[in-house]
């Protein structure tokens, strides 16, 4: 069983749903990334700090 977008645009249901959680999973992925990267911004800045 297909909704009737998912039909229009010729794809199954789980089609879209796999779609719609990769997707949602990659920017998670990005933002881990990017706070990852802040952190270690932050810990470079308070080492350079203390010297």
């Amino acid at each position: 069983m297909s909704d009737p977008i998912s039909l229009l645009l010729g794809e199954s249901t789980m089609d879209g749903v796999t779609r719609h959680i990769r997707r949602h999973y990659l920017e998670n992925e990005n933002e881990a990334k990017r706070i990852s990267r802040a952190s270690d911004r932050a810990d470079l800045y308070r080492s350079a700090g203390d010297g």
